[in-house]
């Protein structure tokens, strides 16, 4: 009987352990995916990330986030966007070989450039912090080498962002839900790659894929780019001009917006939707983008006015 008990005591215990274990499979849920893959998480363990997205519908990306600046590159439409202290960048492939950096000016309020600039935002986090909690864990799997299979669903309007559905065919929307499958680190929850499906009854339609690395290094395009951000805030005082727009000159509406150039530095110039540059207060002379030498005044007028 001593026997028994004693046996009974140690399957007990090792039952026990076996529920506390540390290498056991966690409980995961989408909440928890989401806080450890957001910006503040990620930027505090590692100086960048960058991720590859791969689109059935829309657009392909790559993207690289550290905690100064967002870089993404489109390949479909040859050019890059580097956003850097709230200011904009662009890489123009066509101009690979000469210039194809160039700053990019709004000549706007602050509040009429948010309504319009890019939006870097959806990039600084890994997974969407407005979507992701509303999917539900469906399924977890320990896959024994430092990693975990989490698989989740979520109704087609709950797991995409505004705007989204014009994204997709009518007839992968008509879905029965969204599938996301999760590959990420057992210990950080941390994304190492992840793959979105429509699913309607047996049938799954591939939405797109990530995959992300921590900590590599920057791509060419984008050292470019912040070698060019250096140039242009270390110019010799010599070599700026001052670039002002000036709309509705002359009336009640006048509005004045300058900023500080550099020169032979690319740039392209943003103003108002509807309005069009001139080079003189009548609007009688386009703009046909050359500044010249100097300060630069131009004067933009609503195209109907003129």
């Amino acid at each position: 009987m001593k026997k028994l008990i004693c046996a009974l005591l140690a399957l007990c215990v090792l039952a026990g352990l076996a529920a506390c274990d540390p290498g056991g499979t966690p409980d995961v849920t989408a909440e928890a995916l989401t806080k450890a893959n957001g910006e503040k998480a990620l930027l505090a363990a590692h100086e960048n990330w960058s991720n590859v997205y791969r689109a059935e519908f829309g657009q392909n990306d790559n993207c690289v986030v550290t905690k100064d600046c967002t870089f993404v590159e489109f390949p479909q439409d040859r050019f890059s966007i580097l956003k850097i202290g709230g200011e904009e960048w662009y890489y123009l492939d066509i101009y690979a070989g000469g210039k194809p950096v160039f700053y990019h000016w709004y000549a706007m309020t602050d509040e009429e450039r948010e309504q319009i600039a890019f939006d870097e935002s959806g990039f600084r986090n890994l997974l969407d912090p407005k979507t992701t909690p509303k999917e539900t864990v469906t399924e977890i799997r320990d896959n024994r080498d430092g990693t975990l299979t989490v698989t989740t669903e979520a109704t087609p309007d709950a797991w995409l962002g505004d705007g989204e559905r014009s994204l997709f065919p009518d007839d992968v929307w008509d879905c029965d839900h969204v599938k996301c499958v999760y590959f990420v680190d057992k210990r950080t929850l941390e994304l190492r790659s992840s793959r979105a499906y429509f699913v309607k009854g047996d049938r799954q339609t591939l939405i797109g894929d990530i995959g992300v690395s921590y900590d590599t290094p920057l791509p060419d395009k984008m050292t470019e780019m912040l070698e060019a951000v250096e140039t242009f805030k270390n110019a010799d005082p010599k070599d700026r001009f001052l670039l002002t727009v000036v709309y509705n000159a002359g009336t009640p509406q006048e509005e004045r917006f300058s900023t500080t150039l550099v020169k032979k530095q690319p740039m392209t110039l943003q103003q108002r939707a509807g309005y069009a540059l001139y080079r003189d207060p009548e609007g009688t002379k386009p703009f046909t983008g050359k500044f010249g030498e100097g300060d630069v005044v131009l004067y933009a007028f609503p195209k109907e006015a003129t």
